[in-house]
Parts: structure tokens; C-alpha cells; sequence
């Protein structure tokens, strides 16, 4: 049998290893923790970092991860690192990790947060956690899709590493706490031809956001900095071990500010495909991609140095956390799952082609007035930020939910990536599969688009489901509430 058709005949290989691995799906689906709120009269927040240094000099143990199979190691541009700000108030506590590699998924998150409580020696109840993956394609895969093909790239000995470098940067952040006042603001018109979209609708946040900490008793401040852009600044021919970008970004923070504040780095929306170009120099020449990645990471910092509209947010603590199940389409997914490549766990369910579903979580957290959604994976910025682009056919057949702004406002930020990676979280009326592999090969460019994207999600109900879950999450934090049957009744008369 050949490749093609070994690929061809994987839908109905996926519906026998569905049926097995239904049979033997057993146990109760995590419970998630209850909304939690504070309210006091100050902030106190705290930093920590780890190096995160393979247990390996030999670096070619190691797969990097985010483009291709079997891309070992050839050498060390810099460590990846975990990076922790813990922020309270009023008796309520939040940690947000953010980790310089391209994904965890849940199960991996969960043994995270299971390694931190059982570490900290607060009040557990109420201390809510978030590990962020800052999605870098220059680590060293923390997923399993990039060893050789059809075999797990994880590394053991290197997950080990992460999880203690975790907890010990949650731990330092908690030790580092001091009070003051926290400030959100961002750039106001975005950086001017830094980023790309790959795929129509050319709709993306361009700003650089930014939640400022600054403590009352002159020491260095936090800074955590919300970008929408794949960190993939050493292009796909690179096989050096490095955080990319975010990682630059930090160091220039913490060098040009005038407080030598401390930084961590979370993505936005960056489905679609968002990334970064490659800078030139003053010749018109692009730079040498090792230069390209602190520079384009100084000049993040740069720019978010510069922000001038700071607003003081109240000190208000809002976390809410709800379960979602979307159905598991993605042929290969499931076969990767099955054979242990990926840490993806799937749970039966009667929807969906094969009776399988991802358990996934989302999340709202609100610090004074600014909302922070959580989301598990790589969030299309038109399912945020509305205009799905006209004249795209409904291939999936699905309809595209409304945009999350119709929620949420018009201030928020979207956190990728965020205790999960179920993959790209594609516009439903925009999801289109090839006719004979689908979730192998990409679909046909009908649309001058390769439509890639799709072979990296579980499926055309994702966006549905994560839109849905945000519509709950903001009806608990009583930021919007559904329309009566009036209401509808009204609008549907004048349609």
C-alpha cells in the first residue's frame, strides 16, 4: 500500500480506532473551579522566571518544534523560559504562566496546575491559575507532532524540566509580591507593516496591549504584553533552540525601561495565519533571521515602552472558567491521540463524525474593567473582532457565530493558547477540506488561499462552541444578556 492510499483510506482506519478508543473512555471529566471575585483597595502583584535548560548537552535529542517532522536540534540561540505574574486583591488570586513553547495541551495543564496548588501554601480556593503557551516555534516540541513522522517528539526528560520551571516561576511570582496600582493601555495604531495575515479577510489586531504593574515601593514593575503574531521570527529553515521573539522582547523591556520592569509575553488572536515579516535594513536587504528576531522583538518593546493612553484599573478581580466539548473531525488527530503522539484526550460523545469530542476549557477574567478571554488554541481575529469577509462561500454548511465584540464590547484582549491547544479555531463559513484527504493535504486555492488551517483543527464546530461558552461567561460577569423572545420576535420582523 502507498502513501496515498494509506491517506486515503485513513477516514475509515480513524472510525475503527474512534470505536475502540470509545470503549475504553472511562472516569469524570475534570470539574472546573467556581467563578471567583475580590475587591479591595489595592493591587498587589508579583514576577517570577525560569530558565527552561534541557537536561541534554547533546542538543540533537531534540525535535524543534512548529514546521516540520524531524527537525532535531543543532544548537542554542537562547533558553526558552517560563515566565509567572501573580496579581491579587481583596482576598482573590490570579497566576498567569506564559511559556516559551509552541503548545500544551489540557491534560499537560492540568498536571501543572495539580503541581502548583499542591506547592502553594495560600488559600487554594481562591487562587485561579492560567498556563499560556507564547505558541514559539523555535522550541523544543512540548506537543509530540514534530519528532519523526507518526512518532511522539516529547521529550521527557525536557517536559520534566518545564513543568518544575513552572511551578518554581508561580512560586517566585507569589514570593515576590508587593502592592501598588495597575495601569492598561496600548499603542493606539498598531506597528506599521510588522505583521501579515496570510488569509482573507485581512482582519487582525495590529496593537500591542499592555498591563502595567507598578509598584508602590519604586521597585522594578511588571509588564504583560498581549501580541497577535505567530513567534516564528527565525523562519522555518531554523533548527537552533530559542524563545523567539518573546523572548527578546522581555530583555528589552526590562533593559530600556525606565523602571527595568519585568515582562511576560502572551499571543492574541493569531489564527489566520498572523505572523510577522521579516525586517530590512536600511538597503531594502531583509536582516539575517538571527538579527530579525531582536529586532523585531526590541521593537515590540520599543513600541510598548512608548504607550502614553494608560488607564488605572480598580482593584477588581473577576475569574470564570466553563467546560466545552467540541467534536473531534480531524482524522489524523484522532490517530495521533490514539497512538500516544499527541497529549490531546479525546471523550465520547454522540456529535461529530466518530462519536469523539475534545474537552476543552474557556475562560473570562476581568481585571477592574478590562476583560481577558481565555482561549484553548489559535482564534481566527474575524471571529473576535467581527466581518467574516464577503463572498466566501458557507462550505461547512455551519453558520459563523457572531463576533465575540457583540459580547464583550469593544476593549478586551483575547489570550491564545491558553490552558489548551486544540489547534486553529477556523471561521466556519471559511472552512473548506480537500475532496480526497481531507484533514491531510490542504484544500484546493479555489480562493487564492491553500485553506492549511483546516488540517490543523479538530474541526467546523469549534468556533461555534468557543463563541458560545464566551456568550455564558459574559452573561455570568453580567456583561450582556440574551435577547428575550420579544426581542427576537421584534428583529426577525424587521429582517
Amino acid at each position: 500500500m502507498d502513501i496515498h492510499d494509506l491517506t486515503k483510506r485513513l477516514p475509515s482506519i480513524a472510525a475503527a480506532v474512534a470505536i475502540l478508543l470509545t470503549a475504553s473512555l472511562g472516569g469524570c471529566s475534570r470539574a472546573v473551579p467556581e467563578p471567583l471575585s475580590g475587591q479591595g483597595s489595592e493591587w498587589i502583584a508579583g514576577y517570577g522566571v525560569t530558565d527552561l535548560v534541557p537536561p541534554s548537552s547533546n542538543l540533537s535529542d531534540y525535535y524543534v518544534a512548529g514546521y516540520r517532522n524531524g527537525n532535531r536540534a543543532t544548537g542554542l540561540l537562547d533558553y526558552q523560559q517560563a515566565c509567572a505574574m501573580w496579581l491579587e486583591t481583596g482576598g482573590a488570586s490570579l497566576l498567569l504562566v506564559a511559556v516559551d513553547c509552541v503548545a500544551l495541551a489540557k491534560t499537560q495543564t492540568d498536571e501543572i496546575k495539580d503541581r502548583i496548588y499542591a506547592a502553594y501554601d495560600g488559600d487554594k480556593s481562591a487562587l485561579r491559575i492560567h498556563i499560556i503557551s507564547t505558541h514559539d516555534h523555535a522550541g523544543i516540541d512540548t506537543f509530540g507532532l514534530w519528532g519523526e513522522l507518526a512518532r511522539d517528539g516529547k521529550d521527557e526528560g525536557f517536559m520534566e524540566v518545564l513543568y518544575q520551571g513552572v511551578v518554581k516561576a508561580a512560586l517566585d511570582a507569589y514570593a515576590d509580591r508587593r502592592p501598588g496600582e495597575l495601569y492598561y493601555g496600548h499603542n493606539g495604531k498598531g506597528i506599521e507593516e510588522l505583521q501579515r495575515d496570510s488569509r482573507n479577510p485581512q482582519i487582525y489586531d495590529r496593537e500591542i496591549h499592555q498591563l502595567r504593574f507598578e509598584p508602590s515601593d519604586g521597585s522594578p514593575g511588571i509588564r504583560l504584553l498581549d501580541y497577535a503574531a505567530h513567534a516564528e521570527s527565525l523562519r522555518g529553515a531554523n533548527s537552533l533552540i530559542s524563545a523567539d521573539y518573546p523572548r527578546y522582547l522581555r530583555e528589552a523591556v526590562e533593559r530600556d525601561s525606565p523602571g527595568k520592569d519585568r515582562a511576560l509575553y502572551v499571543p492574541g488572536a493569531v489564527g489566520g495565519l498572523i505572523m510577522t515579516h521579516v525586517l530590512r535594513d536600511d538597503n531594502g536587504e531583509e536582516y539575517p533571521v538571527e538579527t530579525n528576531v531582536v529586532l523585531t522583538g526590541e521593537l515590540l518593546a520599543k513600541t510598548a515602552l512608548a504607550i502614553k493612553n494608560e488607564r488605572k484599573l480598580e482593584p477588581r478581580l473577576w475569574c470564570d472558567t466553563t467546560a466545552v466539548r467540541i467534536p473531534l473531525d480531524n482524522t489524523l488527530f484522532i490517530l495521533m491521540a490514539a497512538v500516544g503522539v499527541l497529549p490531546t484526550r479525546a471523550v465520547e460523545s454522540r456529535d461529530g463524525k466518530y462519536g469523539l469530542s475534545v474537552e476543552t476549557v474557556v475562560s473570562l477574567v476581568r481585571i477592574g474593567d478590562l476583560s481577558l478571554v481565555m482561549i484553548p488554541g489559535e482564534y481566527f481575529p474575524e471571529l473576535a473582532y467581527g466581518d467574516t469577509g464577503p463572498g466566501i462561500p458557507n462550505t461547512s454548511k455551519i453558520p459563523n457565530p457572531p463576533p465575540l465584540k457583540d459580547y464583550l464590547g469593544e476593549d478586551f484582549l483575547i489570550v491564545g493558547l491558553s490552558d489548551d491547544e486544540i489547534g486553529y479555531i477556523v471561521t466556519p463559513s471559511d472552512f473548506l477540506l480537500h475532496k480526497d484527504y481531507p484533514y491531510i493535504k490542504n484544500a484546493s486555492e479555489i480562493y487564492e488561499i491553500r485553506h492549511y488551517e483546516e488540517t490543523n483543527s479538530v474541526g467546523p464546530d469549534a468556533a461555534k462552541h468557543i463563541a458560545d461558552a464566551v456568550a455564558r461567561l459574559c452573561e455570568r460577569a453580567g456583561l450582556w444578556q440574551p435577547p428575550t423572545d420579544d426581542a427576537l420576535d421584534s428583529a426577525n420582523r424587521e429582517n
